[in-house]
C-alpha cells in the first residue's frame, strides 16, 4: 500500500511537471508565433521601402511618386483610406493633392496651414494622431465629412527640414 502512494505521488509529480512543461513550451510557441508575424511586418515594410527608393531613382514625376508612396503607406498599415496634403506657401494652406479610399474623390481640399492635424504636423514637424477621431472632430476644419473614421495618422513629407506636406492615414 505504502507503494502505491509512493507511486501515485511520484505520478502526480510527474504529471505537475509535465503540465508545467507543456504551459512553458506554448508559452514559447506563442512568443515564437508573435516574433514571427512582427518580422513579416518588418519585411513588408523594408520591402515597401526598397520599391519607393526604386521609384525615386526611376520616376520623375513627382505625383505618379507620391501617388505609389501613398498606396504603399495605405498598405503597410492595412488601411484603403489615405490622402497626401502639400503646402502651398504663398496661400499658407494645405492642398489635398492624392486620396485613396474615402479620400478618392474629395482631392483639392484646403485647410489653413495652422490648423487640424496638418497643422499639429507642421509647427513640430512629427507624426500626429488622433485615436478617437469622433470625438475630435470639433477641432477639425473636416468636421462633419467622413463619418467612418475612427482614428488618424499623419506624418510629415520633408524637404530638409520644412514640413512640405503630410500623408494621412485613417
Amino acid at each position: 500500500n505504502e507503494e502505491l502512494t509512493a507511486s501515485n505521488e511520484e505520478l502526480t509529480a510527474m504529471n505537475e511537471e509535465l503540465t508545467a512543461s507543456e504551459e512553458d513550451l506554448r508559452a514559447q510557441f506563442e512568443e515564437l508565433m508573435e516574433k514571427e508575424a512582427e518580422i513579416r511586418h518588418q519585411n513588408v515594410f523594408l520591402s515597401s521601402l526598397q520599391e519607393t527608393a526604386i521609384g525615386l531613382m526611376h520616376r520623375h514625376d513627382p505625383k505618379q511618386l507620391l501617388s505609389m508612396i501613398l498606396a504603399d503607406a495605405t498598405r503597410l498599415v492595412g488601411t484603403k483610406h489615405g490622402f497626401i496634403y502639400m503646402l502651398n506657401k504663398d496661400r499658407e494652406v494645405f492642398h489635398r493633392t492624392h486620396g485613396l479610399g474615402l479620400y478618392e474623390n474629395d482631392l483639392g481640399r484646403e485647410i489653413p496651414a495652422t490648423e487640424g492635424i496638418v497643422g499639429l504636423v507642421r509647427r513640430t514637424g512629427q507624426p500626429a494622431s488622433v485615436n478617437d477621431y469622433p470625438a475630435w472632430k470639433s477641432n477639425n476644419p473636416d468636421s462633419g465629412q467622413f463619418e467612418e473614421i475612427r482614428a488618424i495618422l499623419q506624418i510629415p513629407l520633408k524637404s530638409e527640414s520644412q514640413v512640405m506636406g503630410t500623408i494621412g492615414l485613417a
